[in-house]
């Protein structure tokens, strides 16, 4: 850019190929004041050390959703990953666990399902124990587990 601020062509033509060249002449030069710097999170665009401690404190709480995600020394936890089931057992019991089954009840929460019903017997809530246990549905799955293989879940 030349001191007033505009692009400077003779080098951009000389420096880049043609189509870089336009395209980088076709992008409006920003005005003709000093240069400054700019820190994006804050609203007045100025660093402090406030700043730093805020983002500091977000990436902590961060971390520490992420640990509580995972946390190895949880009971529950433990005893899922233990199990002698394939993998995909082991994932669907831990998002049953932790609330991360797609039901409309956890849907509607996310406000990515209007409502929060059950379709097969209109239940006021479909929520993750609802599907598992208490829908005709998933009773009629119980009781067939029972039937073939003489054991009484849940």
């Amino acid at each position: 850019m030349t001191p007033s601020g505009a692009w400077n062509v003779e080098l951009i033509k000389q420096s880049f190929a043609a189509v870089d060249a336009h395209a980088i002449l076709s992008t409006p030069a920003k005005g003709t004041g000093p240069d400054g710097w700019a820190y994006e999170p804050e609203r007045h665009d100025l660093y402090t050390v406030r700043s730093a401690y805020r983002r500091l404190f977000d990436d902590h709480c961060q971390q520490r959703e992420m640990d509580q995600a995972s946390v190895s020394g949880d009971p529950t936890w433990m005893r899922i990953w233990r199990l002698c089931v394939p993998p995909k057992v082991r994932v669907f019991w831990w998002r049953v666990v932790n609330g991360y089954l797609p039901t409309r009840g956890v849907l509607h929460h996310r406000h990515i399902e209007p409502t929060t019903n059950c379709e097969v017997r209109g239940a006021e809530v479909e929520s993750i124990k609802h599907v598992l246990l208490d829908c005709m549905v998933a009773k009629a799955f119980w009781v067939q587990v029972r039937t073939m293989t003489g054991v009484k879940v849940p």
